[in-house]
């Protein structure tokens, strides 16, 4: 394995479809264009960001395989038409309800929400009485919630700050420092 850096990502209001896997997919194949955060505290970090905007000659570079769950956006036939004809890869779907089949994306998951998530307005919680959920309940307080550009930038801060950050999958090496040493021989075009 390369990496285990997040390419891109698309945010979905809604139960995600098709179209916003497709949307994923280009994101994660153009080049990352790096935000100006407006939120006081946020901003990239020395080793945050993502591979294409640390380094521009990943831009457009694909990858053979890709692992995904059984949900129906993933598997309706223009995603797998767009990863398998446009990006070139196998698809994997894995067997269903195994998320142990696919540790890295669900622990990435876990860390959104540990992360972000979690201290949203409107979390409601792992289980009835996790006490995240009595914290992020806004109580009428409309200053609490948060705006879709908020979002959107705390989204991005969290990405780039877990790219960054060192896993102890990669014997506590920074995603960022492996890109520069392997991606580049994995490259595809």
């Amino acid at each position: 394995m390369c990496t285990r850096a997040v390419l891109g990502y698309h945010i979905a209001f809604r139960e995600y479809s098709r179209y916003d896997v497709v949307k994923t997919i280009e994101n994660a194949l153009e080049p990352h264009r790096a935000r100006m955060f407006t939120i006081a505290g946020l901003g990239y970090g020395p080793q945050d960001g993502f591979p294409s905007g640390r380094l521009p000659e990943l831009a457009y570079v694909t990858w053979e395989w890709i692992k995904l769950d059984n949900a129906k956006a993933n598997l309706a036939r223009e995603t797998l038409n767009s990863l398998c004809e446009f990006v070139g890869c196998v698809a994997d779907a894995g067997p269903k309800y195994s998320p142990d089949e696919r540790p890295y994306i669900e622990r990435f998951f876990g860390t959104i929400a540990n992360r972000l998530s979690s201290r949203l307005p409107g979390y409601t919680g792992a289980h009835p009485r996790d006490l995240r959920r009595a914290l992020a309940d806004p109580k009428g307080d409309l200053r609490l919630y948060v705006s879709l550009d908020e979002l959107s930038e705390l989204v991005e801060y969290s990405i780039s700050r877990y790219n960054g950050t060192p896993h102890a999958g990669l014997n506590n090496a920074r995603h960022s420092k492996r890109w520069n040493i392997s991606c580049a021989a994995n490259r595809r075009l």
